[in-house]
């Protein structure tokens, strides 16, 4: 793969490539796949992952990868929501199993897997963390990955024409929150630019709204030279759509909108002595 993924003595990840003018570097950032809930569309998501694979695209995962509701004695639990052949006694087993077989094409891209509030509440209940448990069965698919926790800050490191250096800070997170109609939680972008100012963007996922803001900065380097940049935020969609014809059902019940699937692209390249990057729906 071209990107080389280790970490920080702090457990921060960082992520390596070589920059030139002819080799720009990809990421794809995908969050709330809820990828065993029988209504995640599976179709849309592999074929974004295929096309990670054949951009050789780091891919990194915000959290709720898993939705694992439908366990016993879980009173979210919903028999509509459950795809049969996790109809087991060892439900989560089955789950992580057929996860890691179904991710193992796109194992060495994996770079980062954050774990969400449906994984967390799992682990809360049933003392087990199903995001670490996955990413050991996909390392032994060739996965480089490393754990992310709930949020972290990331580290791109990159090599422009094999001599200078230059790292970009960023930060991911799950999320927090309610689905937010009105504001669509971009009030928390705010709240993250004070808190992860080192950060050049942020991607965060959970509400189940894309959107983008910019947060402007005047920044002071060590040297007295004055800075303007804008610190950009992204927060992810779902796969997942229990809206359906909009007729019915729980979204429907809570005035939750239409989902439509989609990810999030981030190309890197050498431009002006420097690295740039640009943001693109992935769908």
């Amino acid at each position: 793969m071209a990107w080389r993924v280790t970490a920080s003595k702090d457990g921060v990840p960082i992520l390596s490539a070589d920059l030139d003018t002819k080799s720009d570097k990809h990421v794809l950032f995908l969050g709330d796949v809820h990828w065993d809930h029988a209504r995640s569309d599976r179709v849309a998501l592999k074929r974004i992952l295929d096309e990670a694979k054949e951009r050789d695209a780091l891919i990194i995962d915000i959290g709720d990868f898993l939705d694992v509701m439908q366990g016993r004695e879980d009173r979210r639990s919903s028999k509509g929501a459950l795809r049969a052949e996790h109809a087991t006694d060892n439900y989560f087993q089955t789950i992580v199993q057929d996860a890691a077989k179904w991710l193992e094409p796109y194992a060495p891209n994996l770079g980062v897997m954050l774990t969400g509030n449906h994984e967390t509440a799992v682990g809360k209940h049933q003392e087990v963390n199903l995001t670490t448990w996955l990413l050991s069965e996909l390392r032994r698919a060739g996965s480089p990955a490393v754990y992310g926790g709930y949020q972290t800050y990331l580290l791109f490191r990159f090599t422009l024409w094999g001599t200078q250096k230059v790292p970009v800070p960023a930060w991911v997170g799950h999320g927090h929150g309610g689905s937010a109609p009105v504001t669509k939680g971009t009030i928390q972008a705010q709240r993250r630019a004070v808190t992860y100012p080192d950060a050049r963007f942020l991607v965060t996922g959970h509400i189940h709204q894309s959107w983008n803001v910019a947060h402007p900065q005047l920044r002071c380097n060590t040297h007295g030279s004055l800075e303007k940049r804008e610190q950009e935020h992204f927060s992810v969609g779902t796969f997942k759509d229990e809206y359906g014809d909009g007729r019915h059902g729980w979204a429907v019940e809570k005035g939750f909108a239409p989902s439509v699937p989609s990810a999030l692209w981030a190309r890197f390249y050498a431009a002006r002595q420097t690295v740039q990057w640009e943001f693109v729906k992935a769908r």
